[in-house]
């Protein structure tokens, strides 16, 4: 056959459906490995396709196109490729990865020289069960992160979760003009969000870097108990921003918020505690708490489902007709519990009980 070169023809006729390279191959009898084309250079093979229609490339290349191409499996199915000067893009209906058995998706970054693969692939996204996605990378620990606004390297706002070690850290970063974000954890309407461990496991409050200085740490098993180690109040309950109760290293309990009578709770619950600080002179504990027009006597109260009633009063005001233990004397004035050193710095009143705490 003689060389094909330089051919030219002229489609001249808009009702004519022109070929212009056309081979039919009657194949009667033929080797599996045959050949519909066979392109050459030097007596190597460069372009082939096969006779049952596979195409092969058979040296390493450069495939160039314009800004787009498509590839058409059947009338509808069609992958579209694309490009502009420093992206390329896949179109289609829907994107389908599927490595072997074992296999992974990998993510890696081009050195220098065009065309030739990354020597390391760093990120490996696994299918490694039904529904489960699963990114590992032999014992290298592994690091997400999610950007919330990004202009370089040096300037951005982040989340992420990450392996530090052994510990396993979600949190935000920032750098350059960032701002450090809050993380939230939220569930729905109905239900709670659980930190779940083993028996012993703790909850662990921190301030500053990693590791930071431990404020408060809650730990679970039969109870809920808190480890007393930030100096002054190791629990500190807010709501709204505001604080509410304080627990001190000592164990004792402190109602922050300081409430009138007017402005106790309108639809309380039994047992329910709160601190007023402008009830009546002399109240004694379980009469209800009110405020005549003038009072300005702080009182614990609770309520017992009918009224707010005085459960504690401060040491110059309480009002009792208590029996005094082991006199069988009533007590017509104070009772007031106090400390030893309160107790040696005051002048005693005849009339007043006290019980001195040590």
């Amino acid at each position: 056959m003689a060389n094909i070169y330089a051919m030219a023809d002229t489609w001249d006729a808009s009702g004519t459906t022109f070929t212009a390279i056309k081979m039919d191959v009657d194949d009667q009898a033929s080797a599996s490995g045959s050949l519909l084309m066979d392109l050459q250079v030097g007596g190597t093979s460069r372009f082939n396709v096969e006779k049952d229609g596979d195409i092969r490339v058979l040296q390493t290349g450069v495939f160039n196109f314009g800004t787009r191409v498509n590839i058409r499996s059947g009338s509808d199915n069609n992958v579209v490729f694309g490009r502009t000067s420093t992206q390329f893009w896949v179109g289609l209906n829907e994107v389908v990865v599927a490595p072997l058995s074992g296999g992974y998706f990998g993510l890696g970054q081009y050195g220098t020289t065009v065309g030739v693969l990354p020597s390391t692939i760093n990120v490996k996204l696994y299918p490694e069960a039904a529904n489960t996605l699963a990114q590992r990378n032999d014992y290298n620990a592994q690091t997400f992160n999610l950007y919330k606004t990004y202009t370089n390297i040096d300037n951005y706002e982040r989340g992420f979760m990450r392996w530090n070690v052994d510990v396993l850290e979600i949190g935000t970063q920032a750098a350059g003009t960032g701002s450090a974000r809050p993380v939230r954890f939220v569930g729905s309407s109905s239900n709670d969000v659980s930190v779940l461990g083993s028996s012993s496991a703790s909850l662990t409050l921190r301030t500053g870097t990693f590791p930071g200085t431990i404020r408060t740490s809650m730990f679970a098993g039969f109870g809920l108990g808190v480890v007393a180690t930030e100096t002054a109040h190791p629990l500190v309950l807010r709501s709204q921003g505001v604080e509410r109760v304080r627990l001190d290293t000592v164990g004792s309990v402190q109602v922050v918020t300081a409430l009138t009578v007017a402005t106790l709770p309108a639809s309380p619950l039994v047992g329910m505690i709160a601190r007023v600080t402008d009830g009546d002179a002399g109240l004694s504990n379980g009469n209800t708490v009110v405020n005549s027009g003038a009072g300005a006597t702080p009182y614990l109260v609770y309520y017992t489902g009918t009224n707010w009633v005085v459960t504690g009063t401060d040491t110059a005001s309480v009002k009792s007709d208590t029996t005094q233990a082991g006199t069988g004397a009533a007590a017509t004035s104070n009772i007031v519990t106090i400390s030893q050193a309160a107790y040696d710095a005051l002048t005693p009143d005849a009339d007043t009980i006290y019980f001195i705490t040590g």
